[in-house]
């Protein structure tokens, strides 16, 4: 949701307020929810709020008289203190008059009202909504925070919206009820991303792990290998500081202790970032990279395994000058096709810069499809392609097989590609590209098999961040080792051990920079 479409300028402060802010996708629906959280949420839901019961028929309040849409009158509900009555979880029971003022009364936790949201302005009825009162600490913030179901339609959310911001709250920042989740101790950092990788998850792999990530997989692994640092860092720091008196614990002890947990601490990040790589992939989804000269046919393979013509085919070479980017599912799995500028000597500033981009494509992709001309057999072009994709995951694609001649044989391009799988298709005429779309699966399949095996572990590092911070404890323990054997000094021991703690703390949040924060929250949207 843009925050101009709410209609209010806003601006964030820096002491504890309420927040408010839609939590559903913009579009009609069933329902939707307005959220808020903060100290002051319950009371701006009071003022706003008006419960009735269904107690006695649709549409009629507690006393039975007609409410709202069955001839009332006209007659505005109340509000604030005038309460009349609540429909709860366990049935119907009247609360009695509220204060808006005497924040708590009148609203139990955890139950779920039905009413109206009114203007206390002038009384206008806005919706007939469900509210839902969580008072903190037992929220998804820790703080009280208070939901309310509207009609699914973004001019009703919208109303109610700009009513809450207009009676004190604040229109919240993306992720900023997460990141308060994190600030006060209810998640950590990873679990804090899991939530957004639950949200975006496009496969049921990718689902289950971010699950297991939100349940604390990840972050409790780093906790144990932290506690196991920090004890022996302990005992390090206590023979630093009192060398000269009796501690009950020879030094030579320590060191040997020292280099024990080290060394298991290290085994465990090598095992973590032996995931990272198809843990990644599972998650972002496998970059499947076509490449070839130019008028090879790889616009039109792209429109064949996407189903539908997304790239511009024409017989005019060098036509894609930006890569075009589009996700189809092969084989249970989430695949990011990008078609790219052909490569080959161009003189065009603009076909020149595509090419670049296309060679950052290539080092960047999971898996390549190196696309070939069966009409024009086997030319340097094709070679110099054949060539910059050595090293990587690769297809070799024969296009035209429809119109081809067979001039290019599979013992010429082996030649070239080794053993990377052949596949002959015609991308305009559909042959074989079901054996294609198979082909790549089987690939993109042994490709996370390599990482993670057939069943998902239990912990795997989906996150580029999470495995950079694990790359730079390693490097810390490692000299932290070397250390060791060298005898050096134990407080340069535990310099070491420190940096280490430090780089495993980014990946909970325990050591990280509110750049950081900003750049993990600002990926969220508004409302969660």
């Amino acid at each position: 949701m843009d925050r101009r479409s709410v209609g209010i300028s806003v601006k964030p402060t820096e002491e504890v307020d309420t927040i408010a802010a839609i939590a559903t996708p913009v579009g009609e629906g069933g329902i939707g929810i307005v959220r808020m959280s903060g100290p002051q949420a319950l009371k701006i839901a009071l003022r706003v709020f008006n419960r009735r019961s269904t107690g006695r028929g649709h549409g009629r309040d507690e006393d039975g008289k007609a409410g709202l849409g069955e001839g009332n009158g006209g007659q505005r509900p109340k509000t604030g203190g005038e309460l009349s009555g609540s429909v709860e979880e366990k049935g119907r029971g009247p609360l009695g008059a509220v204060d808006a003022g005497e924040a708590g009364e009148g609203l139990k936790p955890r139950r779920i009202y039905l009413g109206w949201i009114v203007d206390p302005a002038d009384g206008r009825v806005l919706d007939e909504v469900l509210l839902w009162f969580m008072a903190g600490p037992r929220s998804y913030t820790r703080e009280d925070v208070v939901e309310i179901s509207c009609h699914g339609g973004a001019t009703p959310l919208r109303a109610v919206l700009r009513l809450l911001l207009r009676e004190g709250a604040r229109l919240a920042e993306p992720g900023e009820f997460t990141r308060r989740a994190f600030i006060n101790g209810r998640i950590d950092l990873a679990q804090a991303e899991a939530v957004l990788d639950t949200i975006r998850a496009k496969t049921d792999a990718a689902l289950e792990v971010a699950v297991k990530q939100l349940r604390g997989s990840i972050s409790g692994e780093i906790e144990r290998m932290t506690g196991e640092l920090v004890g022996i860092l302990a005992r390090i720091e206590a023979q630093i500081d009192f060398p000269d008196e009796e501690l009950g614990e020879d030094v030579d002890v320590v060191w040997r202790d020292t280099e024990i947990i080290i060394k298991g601490v290290l085994d465990k990040v090598e095992e973590l970032l032996d995931t990272a790589e198809a843990g990644i992939v599972l998650r972002k989804g496998v970059r499947v990279v076509i490449t070839g000269k130019p008028n090879v046919g790889k616009s039109s393979l792209l429109n064949a395994l996407v189903g539908f013509e997304r790239a511009i085919v024409t017989a005019i070479p060098g036509t894609t000058r930006d890569a075009i980017e589009e996700t189809v599912f092969i084989g249970g799995l989430e695949m990011v096709l990008t078609d790219t500028a052909g490569l080959r000597q161009s003189a065009d500033e603009v076909e020149a810069i595509g090419i670049e981009h296309t060679l950052r494509a290539v080092s960047q992709g999971d898996l390549v499809l190196v696309v070939l001309d069966d009409t024009t057999g086997l030319q340097e072009e094709d070679r110099v392609a054949l060539d910059l994709t050595k090293g990587v995951d690769r297809i070799v694609v024969v296009n035209k097989e429809d119109v081809g001649a067979g001039r290019i044989r599979d013992v010429a391009v082996r030649e070239i590609a080794g053993d990377a799988p052949i596949v002959r298709v015609s991308a305009r005429e559909g042959i074989n590209i079901g054996l294609l779309r198979h082909t790549i699966a089987e690939m993109a399949m042994a490709k996370l098999e390599r990482g993670i095996g057939r069943t998902l572990p239990e912990v795997t590092v989906t996150r580029e961040r999470h495995a950079e911070a694990l790359r730079s404890a390693r490097k810390s323990l490692g000299e932290a080792l070397s250390a060791i054997e060298e005898k050096v000094p134990l407080d340069m021991v535990a310099i070491d051990i420190r940096r280490a703690l430090g780089s495993l703390g980014e990946i909970t949040g325990k050591t990280v920079d509110d750049a950081v924060l900003d750049r993990i929250f600002g990926e969220f949207c508004l409302g969660k």
